[in-house]
């Protein structure tokens, strides 16, 4: 994690070229790469305990305005990094509370073509957190949602599937 760390943050997202296939699948994220260094130096400082620095990241993902193509995206990232400290702080409660602030505005067609606007990880963690926190058919709800947007869904297809079967059967 200390090497990824590293790395995302010698990147310098200009550096990184736009896609020459004319396909949404792979042009979606071309103007979104400084956005994209942002949120996993985010994700990735929280991973490593660096509460500060992701603190940092979210404060600047927050502080994008978003062209209209973007949705809500740079904010939700914002959110989604904030929750991850919160919740690898042992802090569950106040890592759902910031991601239920999210504003999910996204255009449809991006959600199709992108992980990143289907906000797939987010909706998972929110599943977790709410199976955590005692409230299972709030966190069915959104297990349900795994695979209902996105291909890029279908990662977290199997763990989503485990939970509703553990669900079903009366366990947690």
């Amino acid at each position: 994690m200390r090497d990824l760390h590293e790395r995302l943050v010698r990147l310098d997202p200009a550096s990184v070229e736009a896609s020459d296939n004319p396909s949404a699948i792979f042009t979606v994220h071309d103007p979104l790469h400084r956005l994209i260094r942002l949120y996993l130096l985010g994700l990735t400082a929280a991973q490593l305990g660096e509460h500060a620095a992701a603190e940092t990241y979210a404060d600047s993902l927050a502080a994008v305005e978003p062209k209209p193509i973007e949705g809500s995206l740079p904010q939700d990232m914002a959110r989604a990094v904030r929750a991850e400290r919160l919740r690898l702080d042992g802090r569950p409660a106040e890592a759902l509370a910031v991601l239920e602030q999210q504003e999910r505005y996204m255009w449809y067609a991006q959600t199709a073509v992108s992980p990143l606007f289907s906000q797939v990880r987010d909706r998972f963690v929110q599943a977790e957190l709410l199976r955590e926190l005692g409230r299972p058919a709030e966190a069915r709800r959104w297990y349900e949602t795994i695979d209902q947007l996105s291909v890029f869904d279908l990662p977290y297809r199997p763990v989503a599937a485990r939970r509703l079967a553990e669900m079903a059967q009366g366990g947690s």
